[in-house]
């Protein structure tokens, strides 16, 4: 099942890699993530996907991801203590501006 998800996002790269957009570097992102994910390396992996996330909305559903990985409630609160720390970080350095 890991082999096909690699496979598949793969094929989308491949795909996305002639385009002029911020797709390819979104989607090296993910395969990252999913090879720090399969190290035991998931603060990594969920910083990776959260960067994709604020680039690209689409990023945010590699956050399924984590259902297939042991240690779920963790991961869930990294994912969420990552992501109120860097919002709370935006919306502070656009209020100064």
């Amino acid at each position: 099942q890991k082999c096909q998800t690699y496979l598949y996002t793969a094929m989308i790269l491949a795909t996305t890699q002639m385009s002029m957009q911020f797709n390819p570097v979104v989607a090296y992102l993910f395969l990252f993530a999913f090879t720090l994910l399969e190290r035991g390396k998931p603060f990594w992996a969920i910083t990776l996907i959260l960067i994709s996330g604020f680039c690209k909305i689409y990023g945010i559903f590699e956050l399924a991801l984590l259902l297939c990985y042991p240690k779920f409630w963790r991961n869930i609160l990294f994912t969420v203590t990552l992501a109120f720390s860097s919002s709370c970080r935006w919306s502070a350095s656009s209020r100064r501006a």
